[in-house]
């Protein structure tokens, strides 16, 4: 017999230590939240104080000077100076937002954060999706806003806590001397990148390794949300649109779908929604000396103020549906056969209609004559000869018609050619700049005005 000895029928392997649970746990989230929600503000704090310090030694004294009677909490009445310092903040704090969540991802997540949490590749299909589905993202925050919005009156009258008014007007207002690339910068790519690296990177990950698909992404919407602060409808709608881009994270499994998103939604809003100085609304250099307010918000006013010519003055919609009295037990062929009452039987016919009522609204290439405008309405009915057919209508308002059209005949046929039946003391209350003679047609092309 040989003298290795037989290998043991059971051996013995030592055990093997479970995985570690990806962080931040919940309490772990909360406490690093709030240091992320601090190094953000206070950093924005800082450039608001350093910058008010600065203009009180330095500057000039009505630099900080506000408008006598003005609401404080009206961001339109504080000083340029100090308006233009609140929004240099913007970028400050993120800038220390995003400094502070670089190290945390470092130092809990690890080496390889990059590829923890999707950063490390571009995926061009998944991101052309998320980008055509930006429509509607933006829709649902809009419905969604207009839904939950009576919430915070309920709260201001529970609380007493005052409205911070609406949030796209403040921002406006506070970017509205900055060029338009200021305000994506500052209200789409900073918070674009910021808050997805560590709502959706970083507390994703970890809430949604310990609790679970749903209870993880519920949470981090959550902190999505309470960072936005005020008015709790923002906080809803905010925790809301959290999880739509945590779906298009986790479906993507790329944290650049979110940031693209985020960033496009943010910069339409900061670029198209009258935020900056490229706005619909001109500055003062840009029109007659005292002839607008100086006030952006008046002058916004008395320039775009204006009645909607797109929505009916009246309108009244109607539907009907008939069921035609043929077949079975009907006045018409009532004892048909099954196979005929199948041919004729069970018809019916719908129809609708609307009836609207406009405003009048004056073309915008004439001129007043002098003459008041008046409406006829249905006071003088004409004939519209001028295609050679002519067709009934009335005479609604005392509009430009050219004299020479005027109750005009062909002087070769004797047939009307123009506007027949107007008044013979008919005055129009608007004209071109240079008016039609009433010989036009008998001048050649050296007269013609």
């Amino acid at each position: 017999m040989s003298d290795v000895p037989e290998p043991p029928m059971v051996v013995r392997v030592s055990a093997v230590a479970p995985p570690k649970k990806p962080r931040p746990g919940f309490w772990e989230a909360c406490l690093l939240t709030f240091a992320y929600w601090i190094s953000l503000l206070g950093l924005m704090l800082a450039v608001i104080v350093v910058a008010t310090v600065w203009l009180a030694v330095f500057g000039d004294k009505d630099d900080l000077k506000v408008k006598p009677g003005a609401d404080p909490n009206d961001m339109a009445s504080l000083p340029p100076a100090l308006r233009g310092a609140i929004a240099w903040s913007f970028p400050a704090g993120y800038l220390g937002g995003l400094i502070f969540s670089l190290v945390v991802l470092r130092v809990v997540v690890g080496r390889g954060w990059t590829r923890a949490i999707g950063l490390r590749r571009l995926p061009p299909f998944h991101l052309m999706l998320g980008l055509l589905a930006l429509p509607g993202f933006v829709v649902l925050s809009d419905v969604l806003a207009q839904f939950v919005q009576p919430i915070d009156a309920l709260i201001q009258r529970l609380t007493g806590i005052g409205s911070v008014g609406d949030m796209n007007e403040t921002l406006r207002v506070l970017l509205q001397d900055f060029h338009w690339s200021f305000a994506v910068f500052a209200i789409g790519v900073g918070p674009g990148l910021v808050e997805e690296l560590w709502c959706r990177g970083f507390l994703g990950r970890g809430l949604i390794g310990r609790h679970g698909w749903f209870m993880g992404i519920a949470l981090s919407s959550m902190f999505f949300g309470m960072l936005h602060l005020w008015p709790p409808s923002y906080v809803i709608v905010t925790a809301v649109m959290g999880a739509c881009l945590h779906f298009a994270y986790v479906t993507s499994r790329s944290l650049w779908v979110p940031i693209a998103m985020h960033m496009m939604n943010n910069s339409f809003a900061a670029g198209g929604g009258g935020f900056s100085g490229t706005s619909i609304i001109p500055e003062l250099n840009q029109l007659l000396p005292g002839q607008v307010p100086s006030d952006i918000n008046e002058r916004n006013k008395f320039l775009n103020y204006q009645r909607d010519i797109t929505t009916p003055h009246h309108r009244v919609r109607w539907n009907w549906l008939v069921d035609l009295p043929i077949g079975t037990g009907k006045p018409l062929l009532g004892n048909s056969g099954k196979m005929l009452n199948r041919l004729v039987g069970g018809w019916q016919v719908a129809g609708l209609g609307s009836l609207a009522s406009t405003y009048l609204t004056l073309p915008a290439g004439l001129f007043s004559s002098g003459t008041k405008l008046e409406t006829y309405g249905y006071k003088y009915p004409i004939q519209d000869c001028t295609s050679g057919a002519c067709y009934p209508g009335y005479l609604w308002y005392n509009g430009y018609i050219p004299p020479y059209r005027i109750n005009s005949v062909d002087p070769k046929t004797g047939k009307p050619n123009g506007y027949m039946g107007i008044p013979a003391d008919y005055k129009p209350g608007v004209q071109p700049m240079l008016p039609y003679p009433a010989d036009y047609l008998s001048r050649s092309a050296a007269t013609d005005p």
